[in-house]
């Protein structure tokens, strides 16, 4: 408690040495004794003259009696002055001398104001670090001090329409945060620009009221506009809040300091309409008062607790920015009060020259602050530079990563002395991979607080988020909740703009801020840790695929050793086939069984997809249907069977084709059952083909009765089987073999047996596919009764 009234005593020692420093370099003035605005209003400045408090003089008398009294030294002056609804008035002022102490005693209420701004200002710096309320405050202050230098010396108006612009833009970022939002530095530069150009005209133009109206209204118009946003967004807020909880009354608080801001431009630009320029100027501080209760109420913890961001790009700016402007001043203020050289007799040509100059040695001077930036703050300190220099050999050092980012975090949180370092990723970023003891946290991929994650471009300040709602008020409390300060992104090197995890950095346990150098060393350490995770990514994946490939070896072991198909009892067929998998693992089901020496049963199935997944259903489908045909279960219970079996343990999400059928050898009777699969083909010796292309509902959807088909095979015919994967095999410019260059193949050779039909086959797609990978399991299946 001690520091803090020091803290506000130093505070309002330096103001009043520097007003009353800087009062003591003015001149007394000789005036008119009513004090106004370049637009003529008259301020509610002198008691005496409270008659014209509100109205309008004539800015053409006051010239004419400003030039009447400097040649002709006339003290007394006819002015014309208008009320509101245009009323005409004559009035009788003297050209008076006023001393410095009766204006200090008539504009006490606009320094006291400028003063309580300004040690509002610096408790906000000194109790929380919010560098934004401070320059605000700051901003404030002058725009208080230096209305008040205007009204009383006619003096400084440029400063006062530069610090105009400069709260109106202020106040657009504080929509922003009022939303939970981050403030938009890349806009930095233009505002603060904009607001000096607007103040150089001023000065250029200092004779022109006209165009210092014009200049000063669309300054008020934008301090107007952004009050109305910042109470638009507010009341979005409040009618959102179900609940008049402490952020709802925050938010009215807010509301109602943005009320009494939006007075002032209102005020101005539409002739004073509450006549509050008739008001005493004590109501001024009431009003003043007023708002800095209700906004520090509304923005106190909207506050950047404990810390402020300010990364180099923008303190580069702000460096720049003010170094032209200094040095705008400077070399004017040399030329006109020291050198005295008449070159400013027409400020135009001036302000283009210096212009040329500043454009010219712009990027030069931004290079050279940069460096400058970078030296004093990130490698003249020697802890963050070894810091760095450790974990930039960790990266490529061949260690385990989990070594990597345990002396990763380590390093970090002595160097930076905060209470916390992790590493957020998403929940499908390394599955497999056990993150324990190591600082990772997993966060699923499809949450709302991953999606934010993913795409935001700034860092994220856990305060920033202090009232927001919706996402940003769960994105606040699961922040908090950890105990993290700061988010910073970790980019993807694959997608620029997305970002592969998160940096999340606990607050410092000293409390202070991060310095410029802390928060360059994050960001490098960020675009290092994309780097580990590339080479995680990477190493995972490759053990991934070798545990794969091993899986693979093994299941096709099994499918080559387990999943024989039984050779025909019989000697009168003649079997040929084949069936080549896309992967290890087939995901067509072939078989034949033996059911006695005159049948066998015939199968040919395609489950979705292909791999080891599939593999296993295959295996399973096959392991149904023998046990099914042992105990003699008809095709029809069969088909039943294997559909309800793919339903109730997938749920829909697998199915299967299949074209199963018993063949009876001694009398070439066929009886099947097709649920979804290709045709069945005829071929007799002739090159003659039949097509049975009658099929059923695909095994796995919905329930369905399965009904019997019938044919009979001669002694000159083959039975043809096939998987969609034989008309499918894809050629040469994606080219497709398809059914009808089968059907070519099959009429070409009609006499060969059918155990060549299938050798025969697999050449002529081996050719077609000319050296191309298989794109689906290919099967084929040809059947001949021998007489």
């Amino acid at each position: 408690m001690r520091n803090l009234f020091v803290v506000i005593a130093t505070s309002i020692v330096f103001f009043v040495t520097f007003t009353t420093v800087f009062l003591g370099i003015q001149d007394n003035i000789y005036r008119l004794p009513v004090y106004f605005l370049p637009n003529g209003q008259i301020m509610n400045v002198d008691p005496k003259y409270k008659e014209y408090w509100g109205h309008k003089i004539s800015i053409d008398d006051v010239f004419y009696a400003k030039d009447l009294n400097s040649k002709f030294n006339f003290a007394e002056h006819e002015v014309r002055i208008y009320s509101k609804n245009d009323k005409l008035k004559i009035g009788n002022f003297f050209f008076i001398h006023i001393n410095k102490t009766k204006i200090v005693r008539l504009f006490l209420i606009d320094i006291i104001a400028s003063l309580i701004s300004f040690i509002i200002a610096v408790l906000f710096f000194y109790s929380i670090r919010d560098n934004y309320i401070f320059v605000f405050f700051i901003t404030l202050s002058g725009l208080l001090f230096t209305n008040f230098l205007y009204l009383a010396f006619e003096q400084y108006f440029s400063f006062l329409v530069f610090l105009l612009y400069i709260i109106g833009f202020m106040l657009w970022n504080l929509s922003y945060r009022f939303r939970g939002k981050e403030i938009p530095t890349q806009w930095t530069i233009p505002q603060i620009i904009t607001s000096c150009i607007m103040g150089f005209i001023v000065q250029t133009e200092m004779d022109n009221y006209d165009i210092q109206v014009r200049i000063s209204a669309i300054g008020l118009g934008l301090i107007l506009l952004s009050t109305l946003i910042c109470i638009f967004w507010n009341l979005i807020d409040i009618i959102r809040s179900r609940n008049i909880n402490d952020i709802s009354k925050r938010k009215i608080s807010l509301l109602f300091s943005l009320s009494i801001i939006l007075i002032v431009p209102v005020m101005f630009l539409f002739s004073d309409p509450l006549n509050l320029l008739k008001l005493d100027r004590f109501f001024i501080l009431v009003f003043f008062l007023a708002f800095l209760g209700s906004f520090i109420f509304g923005t106190y913890k909207y506050s950047f607790v404990p810390m402020q961001i300010f990364f180099s790009p923008t303190a580069i700016t702000l460096i720049l920015v003010g170094s032209i402007v200094g040095s705008y001043s400077f070399v004017v203020l040399l030329l006109n009060k020291f050198i005295h050289l008449q070159i400013l007799s027409d400020t135009r040509y001036f302000n283009i020259f210096f212009l040329f100059i500043a454009i010219f040695y712009l990027i030069p001077l931004k290079n050279t602050f940069r460096t400058l930036v970078n030296y004093w703050s990130f490698i003249k300190n020697p802890q963050l530079s070894s810091s760095l220099d450790k974990i930039n050999l960790l990266i490529t050092s061949p260690i385990s990563v989990k070594s990597v980012v345990s002396t990763i975090n380590k390093s970090m949180l002595d160097t930076m002395n905060v209470t916390q370092i992790t590493i957020l990723i998403p929940g499908d970023q390394f599955p497999n991979v056990d993150l324990r003891n190591i600082n990772f946290t997993r966060i699923s991929s499809n949450s709302d607080i991953w999606n934010y994650f993913q795409n935001s471009k700034e860092v994220t300040v856990t305060a920033h988020l202090a009232y927001g709602v919706g996402l940003r008020q769960k994105l606040y409390n699961y922040l908090s909740d950890m105990e993290i300060q700061i988010a910073f992104p970790i980019r993807d090197t694959n997608q620029k703009r997305r970002n592969k995890a998160i940096l999340l950095i606990g607050e410092k346990i000293d409390k202070q801020n991060f310095s410029l150098g802390e928060l360059r060393y994050i960001r490098e350490v960020s675009r290092l840790t994309s780097m580990l995770l590339d080479n995680y990514t990477l190493l995972a994946d490759e053990i991934e695929k070798k545990k794969i490939q091993k899986k693979l070896q093994l299941a096709s072991i099994l499918d080559h050793t387990l999943n024989l198909l039984d050779q025909p009892l019989s000697n009168k067929i003649d079997i040929g086939y084949f069936s080549i998998p896309a992967v290890e693992i087939s995901g067509d089901y072939m078989d034949i069984i033996n059911i006695n020496h005159d049948k066998i049963a015939i199968f040919l199935g395609d489950v979705s997809g292909h791999g080891l997944g599939t593999g296993y259903i295959v295996t399973a489908i096959k392991s149904i249907i023998r046990e099914l045909l042992s105990s003699s279960a008809s095709l029809e219970t069969i088909f039943n069977e294997i559909n309800n079996f793919l339903m109730m343990k997938y749920g829909g999400n697998e199915f299967m084709t299949l074209l199963g059928g018993i063949l009876d050898i001694s009398t070439g009777q066929f009886h099947f059952i097709n649920a979804g699969h290709p045709n069945l083909i005829i071929l007799d010796d002739k090159g003659s083909m039949e097509f049975y292309s009658k099929t059923q509902r695909v095994l796995g959807i919905l329930s369905t009765d399965y009904a019997l088909q019938e044919l009979k095979i001669q002694p000159t015919q083959k039975l043809i089987l096939y998987s969609d994967g034989v008309t499918e095999t894809f050629g040469e410019a994606d080219s497709m073999f398809g059914e009808e260059s089968l059907n070519d193949f099959l009429k070409m050779n009609p006499g060969k047996s059918a155990s060549e039909l299938p050798l025969l086959l697999q050449e002529r797609l081996d050719l077609f596919r000319k050296g191309k990978d298989l794109s689906d399991d290919s099967s084929f299946i040809a059947i001949k009764l021998l007489s």
